[in-house]
């Protein structure tokens, strides 16, 4: 019995390594096969993850065409993609027998650059192709230092800003640089210009959201001249200087 054991198992290895090779066979050679096979023609792009980008916008910039294979290699396609300016990444699956499916991580805005018209730009400072009037984007106008340019580092800060409190930055129609470097900034907000050290923490702006609340309560109703500044460059303190209330006749 020993020996009869001893000499099946090198056959039954044998084999099996035997059908590994032809199936290894296969694959290797599917790349060069399967794209020349008919049924397998790109019929349907699904896209993910635009919302900067229309859909005819993402397939110009993709390069896929009608007359290509769901087999050919995507490389081609998302290294396409990412050229452009809204796209950070670009990923494209297939799905049988003819459909491909891209996945993007867009640039987002954060901000507008005055130019001729007003132009989004994203945290690096880098200009975004969105056209406005297909995405209405509700974001501050940024002004650098004494109308010089806008700082990289303030658009990063704005960046931070709106991620750490979205619904203040909601209000901030402009944002203008305090110095050249950008460490500080000016946010013209709806009840109040406020001063902001970059860098400034959440908990700071906690306690921003409540003075701000704060003073819309008090100056409601009122007929007020000026408007209202608060400053956060003072370490464990919020100073708020009230506009002038107008008598009313």
């Amino acid at each position: 019995m020993a020996g009869r054991t001893d000499v099946r198992r090198p056959i039954r290895i044998l084999l099996i390594g035997a059908a590994v090779a032809a199936a290894l066979g296969g694959i290797f050679a599917a790349p060069r096969v399967l794209p020349a096979l008919p049924g397998f023609e790109v019929r349907r792009v699904e896209l993910r993850g635009s919302e900067w980008l229309s859909p005819l916008e993402v397939l110009q910039a993709s390069g896929i065409r009608a007359d290509q294979s769901v087999w050919d290699d995507p490389a081609q396609w998302e290294a396409a993609l990412e050229r452009h300016a809204v796209i950070a990444n670009a990923t494209v699956s297939r799905r049988l027998p003819g459909t491909l499916r891209v996945e993007l991580v867009e640039n987002e805005p954060v901000a507008y650059l005055v130019d001729d018209v007003l132009v989004p730009v994203s945290a690096s400072g880098e200009r975004l192709p969105i056209d406005p009037t297909r995405v209405a984007a509700d974001l501050p106008i940024a002004r650098g230092y004494e109308n010089g340019e806008v700082p990289p580092a303030m658009l990063a800060e704005v960046e931070r800003l709106t991620r750490l409190a979205p619904s203040l930055l909601a209000e901030v129609s402009e944002i203008v640089a305090r110095d050249e470097e950008g460490s500080e900034l000016l946010l013209r907000h709806r009840a109040a210009d406020i001063v902001v050290p970059a860098g400034t923490q959440v908990d700071r702006l906690v306690e921003l959201g409540a003075v701000l609340a704060d003073l819309e309560e008090r100056l409601r109703g009122k007929e007020v001249g000026g408007i209202a500044r608060v400053d956060l460059r003072f370490e464990d303190q919020i100073v708020v200087r009230l506009p002038r209330i107008e008598q009313k006749p």
